[in-house]
């Protein structure tokens, strides 16, 4: 039997370590530092669309160091002045979603990226869907924000203003 302990009220806006106490570690590494204005750019895109419209969701820091988590988040292993990066997207629904919110040296950076995104939007990355469309935009002059999922939801994410 094992017991597994369900913890209450995780968030993205916890961050995330490694215990030295384990494995082969001699000192506590912290895994990912969450960019809270990340995290509010998430939650303000999620509270207009509103639970019943987006399936349950997990959303969390992406490690830019690793190449494959970078080309299956947006398409591309680097983006030029890429800061910070998170995600929200559902671990298992018929509907193909994907919320990334990344932030840039610069706002240079941030439209230039716009184009990459929209070009290498990875939309096959799911087995039996595809997004309707994919948005990409940018918001408070460093952060750039892609949207891939049904129509629907590109409408309303159209609307938001960050």
């Amino acid at each position: 039997v094992i017991d597994i302990e369900v913890k209450e009220d995780l968030s993205i806006s916890e961050e995330f370590v490694v215990d030295a106490s384990i494995g082969e570690l001699e000192e506590e590494v912290v895994v990912a530092q969450v960019d809270e204005d990340l995290k509010t750019l998430i939650d303000t895109t999620l509270t207009t669309f509103g639970e019943d419209n987006i399936p349950a969701l997990d959303s969390r820091m992406i490690d830019m160091t690793n190449s494959d988590d970078m080309k299956y988040f947006v398409g591309v292993e680097s983006i030029e002045g890429l800061q910070s990066i998170a995600a929200s997207e559902p671990m298992m629904t018929s509907v193909a979603f994907s919320l990334v919110t990344m932030k840039f040296d610069t706002a240079d950076n941030a439209n230039a990226a716009i184009e990459v995104l929209n070009n290498n939007a990875p939309t096959q990355k799911w087995v039996c869907v595809v997004p309707d469309d994919v948005k990409v935009v940018t918001a408070k002059d460093v952060y750039v924000i892609m949207l891939m999922g049904p129509n629907n939801l590109i409408s309303e994410f159209e609307a938001i203003k960050y």
